[in-house]
């Protein structure tokens, strides 16, 4: 099946009554849950982006709360599984400075676990390898929120 680009899928939808439209959205949420989620986001979230952040760091605390410490590979699973939500709300967003934030709490919150985790080699790596998607992400901003973004950043790393 050949798929058609998006600006042209864009000038059809142009055609269409906005009752079609409805029906084509309900169709596309039904499919997946992440497209549910993500025209959630695009409809109640969006335009309150303080209050989508402090979302996410909810349930990173409890995500976080809930990771066996004595066990490393149940703990290294639900790290993933963290990462893997984090990243899927970074795309919902697509904006430098939720990534940021969210990339920084998650920095902060693997920090507070105890040495014994974080010296596993896996999870050290998925930990250094968010620190380097932080870097980036905070290269993107502007000066003055880079200076303060890399102010938080060096506490985490001391």
């Amino acid at each position: 099946m050949n798929v058609a680009p998006l600006s042209k899928i864009k000038k059809e939808l142009e055609l269409y009554h906005p009752s079609v439209l409805q029906q084509l959205l309900v169709r596309l949420m039904k499919y997946k849950k992440e497209n549910k989620e993500l025209i959630n986001y695009l409809i109640y979230m969006a335009d309150d982006e303080p209050q989508f952040l402090k979302e996410i760091k909810q349930e990173m605390d409890a995500e976080f709360a809930e990771i066996k410490k004595s066990h490393w590979f149940a703990a290294k699973k639900r790290i993933q599984k963290i990462v893997r939500t984090n990243s899927k709300y970074i795309r919902f967003s697509a904006d430098e400075r939720t990534e940021t934030e969210i990339r920084l709490y998650f920095c902060k919150k693997m920090r507070e676990l105890p040495q014994t985790l974080l010296k596993q080699r896996v999870i050290a790596a998925i930990f250094i390898r968010q620190l380097d998607y932080l870097r980036k992400s905070i290269s993107q901003l502007h000066e003055d929120l880079q200076y303060d973004y890399n102010a938080e950043l060096e506490k985490i790393m001391k």
